[in-house]
C-alpha cells in the first residue's frame, strides 16, 4: 500500500495504490487516485519513485514574466 501521509487516514486523498508482487522482477499496481502512471514495475521502490515525483510540489515553475509596454505613440 502507497500512502500519501499529507492527508489524514480517513481522507480519500490518503490511499493511493496498492502494489502487488507478481515475481521477484515485477509488481503490478492498483491506481486508487487518478495518477498517469504505468500498471506494471519492476519493483515497489520504482512505483514510489514515480509517485513522489508525480506529487511532488517542487515540479512547479516561476511564472514567466511577460513585459509590460506603454501603448505606442498616436
Amino acid at each position: 500500500m502507497i500512502s500519501d501521509l499529507r492527508y489524514p487516514p480517513d481522507d480519500s486523498r490518503h490511499a493511493v495504490a496498492r502494489v502487488y508482487e507478481l515475481d521477484d522482477t515485477e509488481v503490478e499496481v492498483v491506481w486508487l487516485r487518478d495518477l498517469p502512471l504505468a500498471t506494471r514495475y519492476g519493483s515497489a521502490l520504482a512505483v514510489l519513485d514515480d509517485v513522489q515525483r508525480m506529487l511532488s510540489v517542487s515540479r512547479a515553475t516561476r511564472p514567466v514574466t511577460i513585459p509590460h509596454l506603454p501603448p505606442p505613440p498616436a
